[in-house]
């Protein structure tokens, strides 16, 4: 085409076409673009520190109460109190003086300064072996127990059972 040429009509009809196909094509992008821009850490997978710098509308609606973070005033509290009667008490005599370098075995006592630690005991396993004895019948058949529910496997993770007795 020249610039003094008028286009034909399947000339025209192409471009149109050419420029529909565009059209829907650049259309697909804008829209996976936008969803793009419109993830954040509450719609999908990504962390909070890849929002960027712009405070969610969550954030930026929430009203101060008038009210001072933490603990309230005249709410109960809770807290880790000594016991009267530990489980083990280990006794810290200082060898020397803190002040002079002076033996300490024969000084006079002063009092004690009471600390405790509260530990949780170790988690220990119970295992129950349950032996599934097998007899054989004067027919030359050999029958073997049937083992309790839940005891499915040679080992099994699980209390299924109460004690000594299963059920």
């Amino acid at each position: 085409m020249s610039g003094s040429e008028q286009p034909s009509r399947e000339e025209l009809l192409a471009l149109i076409e050419s420029q529909a196909r565009t059209i829907e094509t650049l259309t697909v992008r804008i829209a996976e673009l936008e969803r793009q821009l419109g993830r954040n850490s509450r719609n999908s997978s990504q962390p909070p520190s890849a929002d960027g710098p712009a405070v969610s509308p969550s954030r930026a609606a929430r009203r101060r109460s008038g009210r001072n973070p933490g603990k309230q005033p005249g709410a109960g509290g809770s807290a880790l109190f000594q016991t009267s009667d530990p489980d083990e008490i280990v006794d810290h005599v200082p060898e020397a003086c803190g002040g002079c370098g002076s033996d300490l075995a024969d000084a006079i006592a002063a009092g004690v300064v009471r600390r405790q630690v509260h530990d949780i005991p170790t988690i220990t396993p119970t295992v129950v072996e349950h032996r599934l004895h097998k007899r054989r019948c004067g027919c030359g058949a050999t029958t073997t127990a049937v083992a309790p529910v839940g005891v499915g496997a040679a080992a099994v993770l699980g209390r299924t059972c109460a004690r000594s007795r299963c059920t």
